[in-house]
């Protein structure tokens, strides 16, 4: 598990890598290495998690079906869910569901960056309707400096209890408190009675400091409520109190669905994922 995982908690999110000439050298010899099958180009992976370096995309692979696995068999997935993806990158998590909501089902994903949004609409859509990809133009000093709408004034463009489960992986891990706020209050709305929420966490109470120490959250963000690794650009990433979570969810009439499933991302082991992960039911 640990060796599984280790690339998506070490690497800092907005780690210059993926911006050196070494990725689009990459991207060149991978387009011509891998002519079949959905994998996106090493550019955009390694901004979601992917190992340096790995050109047939094992542990994007990996990780995803990791997720799909955990999500059938814990978060109630099943082939004619409606799903709505959370930061839905370069579809990590939306290709290995193609498998399993074949076409009964419905897959949204939302993503604030672009060039994932048009991969993804170009390569997965285009073979899988049922399969849609929404671009949201939210800003966030990380991942879209330029964004202009801001995280706490998001309106997810869905109707109310569109559906029965909801995946965010790494998403709440980059938001402060106001935003976040406001993402639970939209999970919520969106959400029908009896669906599931499937969300990863740095949980303060599983520690303050990665395995490897590539991870150290040493600066207070809000009092007995959250920490970060940067007080300059906060968002990178933070660590939240299991407490303060557990009353914000269930003020929006979401309980957790026992028990806190520990990630390894601390040292942590036997663990359930990388991240801590909540699943909430809406009742």
């Amino acid at each position: 598990m640990l060796k599984t995982f280790r690339s998506k908690y070490v690497l800092v999110p907005g780690d210059p890598f993926h911006k050196h000439v070494a990725s689009k050298v990459m991207d060149i010899v991978g387009a011509v290495v891998n002519r079949r099958g959905l994998l996106p180009p090493f550019s955009m992976r390694c901004m979601v998690g992917e190992f340096r370096w790995q050109l047939m995309g094992e542990d994007f692979r990996i990780q995803g079906n990791h997720f799909a696995q955990k999500l059938t068999q814990d978060a109630g997935l099943r082939s004619d869910s409606t799903v709505l993806d959370l930061g839905s990158g370069c579809g990590r998590i939306a290709i290995p569901l193609i498998k399993i909501l074949e076409s009964t089902g419905t897959y949204y994903g939302l993503e604030p960056i672009e060039a994932m949004v048009k991969w993804c609409g170009a390569k997965v859509t285009s073979a899988f309707p049922n399969f849609q990809f929404c671009h949201c133009d939210v800003y966030n000093k990380v991942y879209n400096p330029i964004g202009t709408i801001q995280p706490e004034d998001f309106d997810f463009p869905f109707e109310s209890r569109q559906f029965d489960l909801i995946v965010a992986t790494s998403v709440f891990t980059h938001l402060t408190t106001k935003p976040l706020e406001r993402y639970v209050t939209e999970c919520s709305r969106v959400l029908e009675q009896g669906g599931r929420l499937f969300a990863s966490f740095f949980l303060l109470e599983n520690g303050a400091r990665s395995y490897d120490g590539g991870i150290n959250f040493s600066y207070v963000l809000e009092p007995r409520v959250a920490m970060t690794i940067n007080p300059s650009v906060p968002e990178k990433a933070i660590a939240y109190s299991v407490d303060w979570l557990l009353s914000l969810f269930g003020s929006h009439h979401m309980q957790l669905i026992p028990p806190i499933r520990w990630g390894c991302w601390t040292g942590r082991h036997p663990a359930y994922s990388g991240q801590d992960i909540l699943i909430l039911g809406k009742s």
